[in-house]
């Protein structure tokens, strides 16, 4: 309870500590929803309603108050998301990358661990665009092509303390870490900063079949973010082609940059000694991030089946509303398989929402009708020592 108590005390002072920025630049490119990452391969198997999962050293994420270990263990996740089109035919994703890192263990009535969380990361790049001038109006040979690369790396500290047998409470406070990198024609700028991350949950077992999980996470604005840039001013023709007038430079020096605080919660029913039921809601507030954006709310669903001793089925399906362009919003079909081979367990799964049909684009661009949608890959090892 005592390391619980620092690590909320920790954060507290040092959010308090921030200093403020008046000007804030939207820096997220594309659907900021479809960047964020998707942490615990089983729960997401189980269409991501992870809130009351209990057992795995991925509740540092979606619910400390759930991290109940056995003994010493270390998981590590990976994700794949496929590359897919957004809309004006930027290519989007197609990352590869560790997404979670966990080691912990059970301490008297206690839990904790140490975790490292990819929590967010966009790759978006254009197609060429050839450059015209009135000389070469057919194009000069050379082409614009603009590539944004943004993410966020989290390291939390998580310590869970059990109340009692049936109710139990945990908190992850840890560190984010931004970067952004973005060229366009010869120019490229690079930005990086810090905050802060806070996750706080709850845990209630009602009886041998119900338990119930809730969950607020909030990551502090990171201010003050200096983009080191080697942009030159942009310069374009007059009506009459033989002068040029100055425009301004690419980027923005100085920007703030923010992810939406979430609260979610759900509940898990033991429909049998086999076969498990997972429900839970979660709302995200994006007006937080931009005033452009509309908070959303997501639904999650799952079932996950222990076929035999050291094999469990899971399957699920979820809303992911964007925040701001209703058409790429998607809804995913989800499935994976685990297999627990004495210490330890392996996880493969997928998420995806190509078999639901979503909005054409063209409404949007005004261009051929085609839609926004994701493929993404999750496989998981962990070992109990």
């Amino acid at each position: 309870m005592r390391i619980f108590l620092l690590l909320l005390i920790s954060f507290v002072i040092n959010l308090s500590a921030q200093s403020h920025l008046s000007s804030e630049y939207n820096l997220i490119k594309a659907s900021p929803i479809s960047s964020t990452a998707k942490i615990g391969t089983e729960s997401w198997f189980a269409g991501g309603s992870g809130v009351t999962d209990v057992g795995s050293l991925s509740s540092a994420f979606n619910n400390p108050a759930a991290l109940q270990l056995q003994s010493l263990s270390v998981l590590a996740e990976c994700t794949y998301r496929k590359e897919t089109n957004w809309i004006f035919d930027y290519r989007y994703d197609g990352v590869f990358h560790p997404s979670f890192v966990s080691i912990g263990l059970p301490v008297s009535d206690m839990n904790i661990s140490v975790s490292y969380i990819h929590q967010y990361s966009q790759d978006l790049e254009s197609s060429e665009i050839p450059i015209t001038t009135v000389d070469h109006p057919d194009g000069t040979g050379e082409f614009i092509k603009a590539v944004t690369n943004i993410d966020m790396h989290s390291i939390v500290g998580t310590a869970q303390y059990n109340i009692s047998d049936l109710f139990s409470i945990g908190g992850s406070f840890g560190m984010n870490y931004f970067h952004s990198n973005e060229k366009i024609l010869n120019s490229s700028a690079v930005g990086e900063s810090f905050g802060m991350l806070a996750i706080i949950g709850i845990h209630k077992v009602l009886d041998e079949e119900l338990s119930l999980g809730a969950l607020f996470r909030y990551s502090s604005p990171m201010n003050t973010i200096h983009v080191k840039t080697n942009a030159r001013p942009l310069t374009i023709l007059d009506q009459t082609g033989n002068n040029s007038r100055l425009v301004g430079t690419i980027f923005t020096p100085k920007y703030v940059a923010r992810l939406p605080w979430t609260f979610e919660s759900g509940l898990k029913w033991k429909v049998s000694s086999t076969v498990d039921l997972s429900l839970s809601y979660d709302f995200q507030n994006w007006k937080f991030v931009s005033s452009t954006y509309e908070n959303i709310s997501s639904v999650h669903f799952g079932i996950s089946m222990n076929l035999l001793d050291n094999v469990t089925f899971r399957a699920g399906l979820f809303t992911q509303d964007d925040p701001e362009i209703t058409e790429v919003s998607q809804k995913f079909l989800t499935g994976g398989i685990t297999f627990a081979l004495n210490a330890v367990t392996i996880s493969l799964g997928i998420l995806d929402s190509r078999l639901f049909k979503g909005s054409d684009l063209n409404s949007f661009i005004g261009a051929t009708s085609k839609q926004f949608h994701q493929t993404i890959v999750l496989t998981s090892i962990s070992y109990m020592l």
